[in-house]
């Protein structure tokens, strides 16, 4: 490795330093940098260097005994290359390291038995016979105690903390004792700064309850519902520990509030909508009771959409609600043409952090136009679904998962024109690989059982496949089962997945490669999928992922290439 002072035209000064890797070497090239002046105007000032070349032992024994090594020995040579250029060469020995001969780290007090805390005592870095690392020794030091504070000892400290270091022998003993004093638990809430919206309600933000043990983990989460909230432009957590009572200790939360009525306009483009202008309005504390009220209008060249949706918040839980929907529809693509009136009413309710379960009951009115058939069907549909998710980053979506299960049914005794079940399920994966590189797995699948004959089903409850959230290649919901006239009329199942490997190529960039496969089926034993290859452009951006693919089909005899845009989160 080597470090230059220069001057153009004039003398210059390398530090090339050998025998060292890792961080060794770059800790050594830190301590051992050039001093300010040492070339001045071209010249180098040999008495500088002199008086330089004699500290490098010492500072070289700084740079290296954090690592193990107490008996280093330099070489230093100051070399000539060419007329002008001179390199100082540093030829270093480490010599024996240091060895850990014997190790004490224990805990003392209630957390001696808490087995959180225990788990993390028995992953400390250094172990017998291992080289004396003083890093080591500080992360393991800084995370047991970390970790006794994460889980409510809020007075934990150490009451012995050394290392005795016998250089002559090369040897080292550890002396570690963390006291962790009693286990503290949440007392009261009080809130400050969200007069506006009621006590309850700012209640079901809270990942504790009085009498649970003061963790770490239940702060971060009651921080992260704040947060995810949108109401909130600034959330501040105080513990008031001088005033505990019973190992109670009474919790401050300052807020302050962002305007709960927000009009937004965007624009987008998708596979399913061509081009598209969006405009929402919501209020989320309607009558001053925390109450969500939403209108949603989607105007696309081939999807339009007005909804109104409102949210009566429950208690206990963030997301526990009751939430009712009103929606116009209408979509048209390369199978079929539908529009439609829907009315539901979902109960919501909390299934642990990032689960959340639902019933829902809801009535639709579509008429449709698909294949030969025209048609208006009437359904009562009854399901129930999961969702559950975990995001790292939900705008730069690189690291985690999300999964969607649902059921729903219909009966023709039941205000419905057919009777079926429906089983539905989706999902998707990412995580990173080596550096820069990401995996990303999507799947997709359904099937329907039904008593009636096909063609009484409506468009929106068969499956097709093709479309930038499908099997890229291929126009949107372009493929499927065909009646005896070739047009396609969609299947009673679907499979379809996706594999993608994306390249980051900066905080907001990165560059994908994929394939995708799936099929639309009326029985298992004809299933007919069809595949896609391509490339694409990743741009992650505070409104969501912006999207370009180029993709191939291959089920196709010609060597046609499709374009994919998506700019916005995907309807």
């Amino acid at each position: 490795m080597v470090t230059a002072v220069s001057l153009c035209d004039a003398e210059t000064l390398d530090l090339r330093i050998t025998g060292l890797k890792g961080r060794m070497l770059k800790n050594a090239e830190a301590i051992l940098a050039f001093p300010p002046g040492l070339v001045s105007d071209g010249i180098i000032k040999r008495r500088w260097l002199e008086h330089y070349r004699k500290q490098i032992p010492a500072r070289l024994s700084e740079a290296l005994e954090p690592f193990g090594y107490f008996h280093s020995r330099p070489t230093v040579e100051l070399l000539q290359e060419e007329r002008d250029r001179f390199i100082l060469r540093v030829e270093v020995e480490k010599g024996p390291p240091v060895l850990l001969r014997t190790i004490h780290v224990g805990v003392e007090g209630p957390a001696a038995n808490d087995p959180d805390v225990i788990k993390k005592l028995t992953e400390f870095p250094l172990k017998e016979r291992d080289i004396l690392r003083q890093d080591y020794y500080e992360t393991g030091k800084k995370e047991l105690r970390d970790r006794a504070l994460g889980r409510g000892y809020l007075k934990a400290e150490y009451t012995s903390h050394r290392i005795l270091i016998y250089p002559e022998e090369n040897l080292a003993d550890i002396d570690l004792n963390l006291a962790s004093g009693p286990q503290f638990l949440f007392g009261d809430t009080l809130f400050f700064g969200a007069d506006d919206y009621p006590n309850p309600f700012l209640h079901r933000f809270l990942a504790y309850q009085p009498g649970e043990i003061f963790t770490d983990l239940k702060r971060r989460q009651t921080r992260s519902n704040f947060q995810r909230s949108g109401r909130f432009d600034h959330f501040q957590m105080i513990p008031r520990t001088d005033l505990v009572q019973d190992r109670r200790v009474p919790v401050e939360i300052h807020l302050e509030t962002l305007p709960p009525k927000r009009f937004r306009t965007g624009i987008g483009y998708g596979d399913n909508s061509g081009p598209r202008l969006t405009l929402n309005y919501e209020d989320l504390n309607v009558g001053r009771l925390g109450h969500e009220f939403k209108t949603d209008l989607t105007l696309g060249k081939t999807f339009q959409l007005a909804e109104i949706r409102y949210v009566l918040p429950e208690k206990q839980h963030i997301d526990n609600a009751l939430a009712f929907t009103l929606g116009l529809q209408h979509e048209e693509t390369d199978t079929y043409e539908s529009e439609s009136l829907l009315a539901e009413g979902e109960k919501l309710f909390a299934l642990g952090t990032g689960r959340v379960g639902s019933f829902f009951l809801r009535y639709k009115q579509e008429w449709h136009d698909i294949g030969e058939v025209e048609d208006t069907s009437r359904l009562l549909l009854a399901g129930t679904r999961l969702v559950a998710y975990s995001f790292h980053d939900p705008i730069n979506i690189r690291r985690g998962y999300h999964y969607r299960l649902e059921a729903r049914a219909c009966a023709e005794s039941l205000l419905s024109d057919v009777t079926l079940l429906q089983v539905l399920a989706s999902g998707n994966l990412s995580r990173p690989l080596i550096e820069k590189f990401f995996l990303l797995l999507r799947l997709d699948g359904g099937y329907t059982f039904k008593d009636n004959p096909f063609k009484e089903i409506p468009p929106s409850l068969r499956f097709f496949v093709g479309g930038d959230n499908s099997v890229r290649g291929y126009a949107h919901k372009s493929r499927g089962p065909r009646d005896d006239n070739g047009d396609v009329v969609g299947g009673e199942g679907l499979l379809a997945g996706a594999l993608e490997l994306e390249r980051k190529m900066g905080k907001n960039w990165g560059l994908a490669a994929f394939y995708d496969a799936g099929s639309a089926f009326n029985s298992v034993k004809h299933m007919d999928f069809i595949h896609g290859v391509g490339m694409g452009l990743r741009i992650y951006t505070p409104i969501g992922p912006i999207k370009v693919d180029v993709a191939h089909p291959l089920k196709e005899k010609s060597s046609s290439f499709r374009v994919h845009v998506s700019i916005g989160f995907e309807l």
